[in-house]
C-alpha cells in the first residue's frame, strides 16, 4: 500500500460504504511542517515547535484533530497537553523525546484542573521517554484526564517513573514497557485520589523479578486498577491505598503485590500471579492491611524456583477473605500470622494446599506446606520466631531429647501450630517444652507418623487450645 501525505490544515472526507451520510471530518497537523517546522535528530531544543502544533490542535474547537509526529528524536522540556480535547496524536515510526528539564517537571504534562480538564485524548504509537541525566517527576503527568486513550509502546532507557496519574476517570491506558535501567524505579504512579484505569500493560522486557523494578504503585482512595504487568520486581506496590479496587496478571514478577503503610479496604482480584524463587504472590509484612478481600485464581511458581509463598503476611493485618486458587510450585501457602483464623479476622482462608492437620484452619487439596521448619538430628533446641510463621514443622531424625523454646517475638491472641514428625524410625526421645507452654502431657508420634499441637498466646503464656489425638502417617 502506498503512503499518502496530506498538506497543513488538509479536511478529509470520507463516506462509509453502508452509510453515505455517515462522514467523518478530520483536522491533519504534521508536526514536521510550516509554520510548526519541528526537526527531530538535529540536537535542539523542539519544544517550542511542538507545543506551537498542539495549541493549534487545541485551537480547534469542536474538530477532532490528528497530530503526526514523524519518527526521529525531538528534545524537549516538558509539553503541554491540558485542553486538547478529541485530539489523536500519532507516532509515525519510532518516536523519540529526550528530556531537558528542570526539576519536577513531566516530559508530557496533562495537569488540568476540575474547570479545565482533558477529554478524549488519545496517544497511539511508539513513543520513547529517555530522560537521560534530568530528575523528572514523570514521564507522562496527568491529572484531570476523562475518557480518553493512550496506548504506546514504550522502549529504552527511563531515569524516571513513565506515568503519574491522579484524578482521572474511565480512561484505557495500555502501555507497553519495553526496558527501565533503573532498579527500585515505579513505571506507574497512581499518586491521588479516584483514578480509575481500564487497561495498563506494564512490561520490563529483557529484564527480571531480581532487578527491583515496581510496575505500579498505587496510593489515595477510590483508584480503580486493571493491570497486565510482567518481567518486574514487584507488580503492584499498595502506600496507603483506600477503598480501592484491583485486578491484575502478573507473569514472572519477584513479588505480585506488596504493601506498605496502612491500607484500608482494598479489594484485590488476580487472573495469574507467576512467582520467582524466594519471592511471593502477594507480600504483605511491609504494611498493614485492614478489611481486605485478596483472592488469587491461579498462583504458580515459576520451573525450577524455591521458596516460593502465596502469602507472606505481616502481624497487623485483617483479611475478610483470603482465597488462592489452583496452587501449584508454591513451597509454603502463607508465612506469617494469620490473624483470628478460626474466624475472627478472616471469614475465609482457602488454599490448593492443605495445610493444618488439626482443624483450626482447613485447605483444600492434600499435599502439605512447609511454612517454617526444623530438623532435629541430636539434642538441641528449636527456636521459633512467631512473627515469621505460625505452622511450625520440627522433623526429628535422633532419638535424643531435645528442647521446644519459648517462640519469639508473639503477638496476643496468636494461635501457633507445631507439628512433630518421627522420622527416626524409632521412638523418640523426650521433648522439654519451655514453661511458657501451658499443655497436657504430649504424647510422641510413632515411627513413620506425627502429630500436631495448637497454642494461643495469651499475656505472656502460650496456652494448649487443640491437638491430633491419634497419629498420622507421614
Amino acid at each position: 500500500m502506498s503512503k499518502t501525505s496530506f498538506s497543513p490544515g488538509t479536511v478529509i472526507t470520507s463516506a462509509w460504504l453502508n452509510d453515505v451520510d455517515a462522514r467523518v471530518n478530520k483536522h491533519v497537523i504534521n508536526v514536521a511542517h510550516a509554520p510548526y517546522n519541528a526537526v527531530g535528530g538535529d540536537g535542539t531544543d523542539q519544544t517550542a515547535a511542538l507545543q506551537r502544533a498542539f495549541d493549534a490542535a487545541r485551537a480547534q474547537s469542536g474538530r477532532e484533530v490528528c497530530v503526526e509526529i514523524p519518527a526521529g528524536n525531538y528534545n524537549i522540556r516538558t509539553l503541554n497537553l491540558v485542553g486538547c480535547d478529541n485530539v489523536t496524536i500519532v507516532c509515525l515510526g519510532y518516536v523519540v523525546f529526550s528530556g531537558t528539564s528542570t526539576v519536577d517537571a513531566a516530559m508530557i504534562s496533562i495537569e488540568g484542573t476540575e474547570r479545565d480538564s482533558t477529554s478524549g485524548l488519545t496517544i497511539v504509537g511508539t513513543l520513547s521517554l529517555q530522560a537521560g541525566t534530568d530528575r523528572y517527576r514523570a514521564g507522562l503527568y496527568a491529572r484531570w484526564l476523562v475518557n480518553s486513550e493512550i496506548r504506546i509502546v514504550v522502549s529504552g532507557a527511563f531515569s524516571v517513573a513513565s506515568v503519574d496519574v491522579d484524578v482521572c476517570f474511565n480512561n484505557n491506558f495500555a502501555w507497553v514497557w519495553a526496558t527501565n535501567d533503573t532498579a527500585n524505579a515505579a513505571c506507574i504512579l497512581c499518586g491521588q485520589d479516584n483514578v480509575n484505569i481500564n487497561q495498563w500493560r506494564v512490561r520490563c522486557s529483557g529484564r527480571g523479578p531480581d532487578k527491583g523494578q515496581v510496575g505500579m504503585v498505587v496510593s489515595g482512595s477510590g483508584n480503580q486498577v486493571f493491570g497486565d504487568f510482567s518481567y518486574l520486581g514487584t507488580g503492584l506496590q499498595l502506600a496507603a491505598a483506600r477503598g480501592c479496587n484491583l485486578t491484575a496478571y502478573m507473569e514472572l514478577v519477584g513479588t505480585g503485590v506488596a504493601v506498605s503503610g496502612i491500607n484500608r479496604a482494598v479489594n484485590i482480584m488476580g487472573g495469574t500471579y507467576e512467582v520467582a524463587s524466594n519471592s511471593a504472590a502477594f507480600d504483605f509484612s511491609g504494611g498493614t492491611m485492614q478489611g481486605a478481600n485478596v483472592i488469587g485464581a491461579r498462583i504458580v511458581g515459576t520451573a525450577g524456583g524455591q521458596n516460593r509463598t502465596a502469602f507472606k503476611l505481616g502481624s497487623a493485618s485483617y483479611f475478610t477473605n483470603l482465597v488462592g486458587y489452583d496452587i501449584e510450585h508454591i513451597e509454603a501457602l502463607y508465612t506469617g500470622v494469620l490473624r483470628g483464623n478460626t474466624g475472627g479476622g478472616v471469614e475465609q482462608f482457602i488454599g490448593a494446599t492443605h495445610h493444618d492437620a488439626n482443624g483450626v484452619v482447613r485447605f483444600l487439596g492434600a499435599t502439605a506446606a512447609k511454612d517454617a521448619s526444623t530438623t532435629v538430628t541430636g539434642a538441641a533446641v528449636v527456636a521459633t520466631d512467631a512473627s515469621v510463621a505460625d505452622h511450625r514443622y520440627v522433623y526429628v531424625a535422633t532419638g535424643a531429647d531435645f528442647t521446644i523454646a519459648a517462640p519469639v517475638r508473639p503477638t496476643q491472641w496468636q494461635r501457633l501450630t507445631f507439628r512433630i514428625v518421627n522420622a527416626t524410625g524409632a521412638a523418640l526421645g523426650t521433648i522439654d517444652w519451655a514453661p511458657a507452654f501451658r499443655l497436657a502431657p504430649f504424647t510422641n508420634p510413632a515411627a513413620g507418623h506425627s502429630r500436631c499441637i495448637t497454642f494461643r498466646y495469651e499475656g505472656s503464656r502460650w496456652l494448649e487450645e487443640s491437638r491430633t489425638m491419634m497419629d498420622v502417617p507421614n
